[in-house]
């Protein structure tokens, strides 16, 4: 596959090459008939038809040459992301650790830890309990 790869790029550079020279020869037939167009004697009226064609193959040779000189794209999922990286680099965010181990750390051996209060409402009136 390299040797194809290296051939492609090879057959890009000449398509770069000869699309440029031939779009900067286009562009130079083109000023030409513009400086002559202003001589009423030598006056044409509109660009020679043999440009046209010239400006489109030059194109087309550029683009030719632009997509075999390219370089591979790259792939952008997550697919690809997670095919270098372990599942430690991956969950090594803080909402994914696990922080149960370190309950003695901070609140010593034999402290309970107290629950949430709850909240009740009561009666049609709505009268809200704090326990």
């Amino acid at each position: 596959m390299r040797k194809e790869l290296s051939i492609l790029q090879g057959i890009g550079r000449v398509s770069l090459f000869f699309g440029s020279l031939i779009f900067f020869h286009a562009a130079y037939s083109t000023w030409e008939a513009r400086v002559l167009s202003a001589d009423p004697e030598l006056s044409r009226g509109s660009l020679p038809k043999d440009i046209f064609p010239e400006v489109i193959a030059s194109f087309t040779l550029l683009a030719l040459g632009v997509v075999f000189t390219a370089t591979p794209l790259k792939e952008i999922s997550w697919v690809s992301e997670y095919r270098h990286r372990n599942i430690d680099q991956i969950d090594a965010r803080v909402g994914f650790m696990d922080l149960h181990h370190r309950g003695k750390l901070f609140f010593g051996d034999g402290v309970p830890v107290k629950s949430a209060p709850t909240i009740t409402l009561t009666g049609e009136s709505g009268e809200v309990k704090v326990e």
